[in-house]
Order: C-alpha cells, then structure tokens, then sequence
C-alpha cells in the first residue's frame, strides 16, 4: 500500500522488476476523493496539471491489471478480477482507493463465493501448431 503520487513513484522500480520476474503483488494506492479528482483539484503530490491518472498511467505499463474504485456497484468485482489475475499471471496489480470510497458500502455477496483461480484452457489449435513447431528441432 501507497499514498498517491510520491508513494507510487517509490515503489514503482520494486513493481517493475516483480513484473519482470513474474512475482504476484497487490499494490494498492490510496488517492484523493472521486470529488477532488473529477474537479481537477490542485492537490498535494499531484503535479499541479488536474491529471490525476498520471501515476497510474506509469504503473499500466508494469501491471497486469488496473483497478479503479469510483464505483461502489464495481468494487468487488474489480477487486475479484484484480486478484485473480494477480493469482493466475502471477504479476503486480494495481488497485486505486479514493478517500471517498473507503466508508461507501459494496456488494458483499460475493464473499460467500470463492474466486476462480483457474487458468484458461489452451485453445486447441493453436496448442497443436505449437508442439508440431517444437517437434520439428
């Protein structure tokens, strides 16, 4: 978990070489309130320009899923799909947390259900052109 800004761009060389690596990490950022953001509020550890996706923009690059919780009636299953890719890719996700979204209540249903961990089958196909390439050397 980081603060917004200073705290992300802290910890970005870490996320990046756990991506490289193939190292599962739920990075969760701690940012300002949807308010603030959609009025393009100047903030401290913003660069002062009204874009507030700037620092999640970097970390799209180094992860394998992005999720931004502006939507209560989304949260858990955001949050579902997040860490399931994390599980299955076995890299860093990035979870955006506005302040204003801590208290806001969430479907909890899907707490009585557990998360499909399952990697996708292999189309067949494709997996056939592959061992057929292989076979070859």
């Amino acid at each position: 978990m980081t603060t917004f800004g200073v705290g992300e761009l802290s910890a970005i060389n870490a996320l990046a070489g756990a991506y490289s690596e193939h190292i599962p990490v739920v990075h969760i950022v701690g940012c300002p309130s949807t308010v603030s953001q959609r009025n393009g509020m100047l903030l401290h550890h913003t660069l002062g320009n009204g874009d507030f996706n700037v620092f999640a923009n970097m970390s799209s690059q180094i992860s394998c899923n992005m999720a931004k919780l502006n939507n209560p009636a989304e949260i858990a299953t955001q949050i579902d799909y997040a860490l399931q890719q994390c599980y299955i890719q076995s890299r860093p996700v990035y979870i955006m947390l506005p302040t204003d979204m801590v208290e806001k209540k969430i479907e909890g249903a899907r707490l009585k259900t557990p998360i499909d961990l399952e990697e996708a089958p292999n189309d067949p196909e494709k997996e056939d052109y592959v061992v057929d390439v292989v076979l070859k050397y």
